[in-house]
């Protein structure tokens, strides 16, 4: 599109673009930037719009007093105006003239004033008692209205202080999109006036959220896990909750676990503590076991406190070549690159893949302890007691379900799954035949607490109402539907209680809290970096690549590197 030049503007318009004004009404037009031919879009009036009534023209009319000189006299003419006389509708028959009082004044300045005369009555010059008068009332008038006006304004907004859209995101599958409808009809019956605009991202849910945070069309309340809080912390974008719960009577964090609630809480720079995400739900990781192959193998189920040992003894009985071929047909467990699964490994050894900062690896990743548990969970796949990556690719995604694998680490994530897999397929086992316990223990008993919490924009404009229903969804109602529904492990204590009582499997998930320790992804923002560098090592170790030791110091310093780079 050809953009017109300033003259065709003129042309167009009647009048030169820059000599318009910007207002209520206006439509875009186009300036010059002081360059002809260079135009930009500028605000101008729509068409039918009444022009800007021209300035009055100023009339000096001779009158007495007059002192000072000319020079002085047309100062003050200019500071306070000329004589003007115009007259528009005024109550009870009159109109509004103004005029000048030529009483003097020590500078010797013209005072202006306005006084209604009745329509015909000749003008007159007002008395300096009428003057003040007049002013007195025209003042006290303007003191009454603007009172008014401020005792509406504070009724008003005491009257919709909670009133107004909320924009709410998260990521769940259609089941739980059922959920958290019910539970934000049941907050805007408990508020009216305000309404809340549900928004599930399944796919690709960090990349749209982080879009529209940097297109300034970031949601009120949104759903973080504990990796993504330290991701959104560092952006900034994050609001700190705790000066609207303090300020809440009825709030008592200690409902929640206390290593839940920590997990998105920080300590300020006066020692105050600072909550970024209210908690949701949670889980640990903990170990499902096949009932049926224990039985089938003569094998008691595990109990509470199993160690290490306890843990490889039963991979050994449970490991079956069924049909004699000399392959394994059946395992005791299965393993994972990923740190997400193994991370519980180095931790229960007395060893971690970081240092206390989270800035080095080398001298921690590399350590004899990390050692140890390298060679161990590794070793169970050098010794056939969980299948390789060709053999699990070839015993398909559902190994546990088939009924191929006694046990498996995994969080509360995996139950939604297995109750499906047990509904759909009739070769699947049941869900009578899963058993939970928690991770066995070495040098320590310790798991890993994987959370999701609700937090609120730092821009949103209204914070107040944005916390209180960051905290309805986060409150016992909202926790007993999802726990009802077995979707999740709820991060209050007395829902949590609850639901174990009616599910022996459930309980063991709030029991192993006690043990619980926060992933690294919720201190640092470069753990994903970290994650994909240590899976990497350990995949080298179980292909036959690399030994343990190389393995662990070439990762080690690969790691370390990276981190000098954030």
């Amino acid at each position: 599109m050809r953009v017109p030049r300033d003259r065709r503007l003129h042309a167009q318009l009647g009048r030169r673009p820059r000599a318009e004004v910007c207002r209520r009404g206006a439509l875009y037009g186009w300036q010059t930037g002081g360059r002809p031919h260079a135009l930009r879009p500028r605000l101008v009036r729509a068409q039918g719009l009444p022009r800007r009534r021209a300035p009055h023209r100023r009339v000096l009319e001779p009158h007495a007093g007059r002192r000072g000189g000319a020079g002085i006299q047309r100062t003050a003419r200019r500071r306070r105006g000329a004589q003007f006389r115009r007259s528009r509708p005024c109550r009870g028959g009159a109109v509004v003239v103004g005029q000048y009082n030529a009483r003097k004044r020590s500078a010797g300045a013209e005072q202006l004033s306005a006084r209604a005369v009745p329509v015909g009555a000749t003008h007159a010059s007002p008395g300096v008692g009428q003057v003040r008068q007049d002013r007195a009332t025209h003042a006290c008038r303007l003191q009454v209205c603007f009172v008014c006006y401020l005792l509406l304004l504070i009724s008003a907004c005491a009257a919709h202080r909670d009133s107004g859209t909320l924009r709410v995101v998260f990521w769940a599958g259609l089941e739980e999109q059922k959920i958290e409808q019910a539970n934000v009809v049941a907050f805007m019956e408990q508020n009216p006036g305000v309404t809340v605009q549900l928004e599930s991202i399944p796919d690709n849910y960090l990349e749209k959220l982080v879009t529209s945070f940097a297109a300034n069309k970031p949601p009120d309340v949104l759903l973080l896990d504990s990796v993504l809080v330290p991701k959104f912390l560092d952006g900034g974008v994050l609001l700190d909750m705790q000066p609207y719960l303090a300020a809440d009577p009825q709030f008592d964090p200690g409902v929640f676990f206390p290593q839940v609630y920590e997990i998105a809480t920080r300590e300020g720079g006066d020692g105050a503590q600072q909550v970024y995400a209210l908690p949701k739900d949670f889980t640990p990781l903990v170990v499902y076991y096949n009932k049926r192959l224990f039985d089938a193998a003569g094998l008691e189920y595990p109990q509470d406190g199993w160690t290490w040992d306890d843990f490889r003894a039963t991979c050994a009985a449970l490991t079956q070549d069924t049909d004699g071929d000399g392959r394994n047909d059946e395992y005791g467990t299965l393993i994972y690159v990923t740190p997400i699964f193994n991370i519980t490994w180095f931790w229960q050894a007395g060893g971690d893949v970081l240092g206390q900062h989270g800035d080095r690896a080398t001298g921690y990743l590399d350590s004899p302890e990390c050692l140890e548990a390298l060679k161990f969970f590794t070793g169970l796949v050098a010794d056939g007691y969980s299948p390789d990556p060709t053999a699990r690719e070839a015993l398909g995604g559902s190994a546990f379900m088939g009924g191929k694998v006694g046990m498996t680490i995994s969080g509360h994530w995996a139950m939604p799954g297995f109750r499906a897999a047990a509904e759909r397929d009739s070769n699947a086992i049941s869900l009578d035949d899963i058993g939970v316990v928690g991770l066995p223990r070495h040098r320590e008993r310790v798991t890993v607490i994987y959370e999701s919490g609700w937090a609120v924009a730092k821009d949103t404009p209204r914070p107040e109402l944005a916390v209180k229903l960051a905290r309805y969804l986060s409150g016992p109602e909202c926790q007993r539907r999802r726990s009802q529904m077995g979707l999740a492990v709820s991060a209050n204590r007395e829902v949590a209680l609850e639901a174990g009582a009616g599910d022996p499997r459930e309980r063991v998930f709030y029991d192993e809290v006690q043990y619980g320790r926060a992933p690294w992804g919720t201190r640092i923002t470069d753990w994903s970096v970290v994650e994909d560098l240590l899976a990497e090592g350990i995949e080298r170790v179980i292909l036959g690549y690399s030994t343990p030791e190389d393995a662990l110091g070439e990762t080690a310093q690969l790691i370390d590197d990276e981190l000098s780079m954030f």
